[in-house]
């Protein structure tokens, strides 16, 4: 069920190198890290409690072996984009 290729693990760092034009959290260059969990609505009561997005009403996607919330584009963990 892995989609390869793939990078098991959650604790992935990196340097953002670039960023889109709506990007308001980083700056190229900056050091930032992942967790487990790489996305969440955002917007339930979970999620909005701070902490508890692996409780999502509406599901949430893993770091890896996943699928984000678009509901085709797989999680590859700590593999370089492309």
């Amino acid at each position: 069920m892995t989609t390869y290729p793939c990078v098991p693990g959650h604790e992935i760092i990196g340097r953002v190198v670039k960023t889109g034009k709506d990007a308001t959290q980083f700056s190229a260059g900056q050091c930032v890290g992942v967790g487990c969990f790489v996305n969440s609505c955002g917007t339930c009561a979970s999620c909005t409690r701070g902490g508890r997005e692996n409780y999502c009403e509406h599901g949430f996607s893993m770091t890896y072996g996943s699928v984000d919330l678009d509901g085709k584009t797989p999680t590859f963990g700590g593999t370089r984009s492309r």
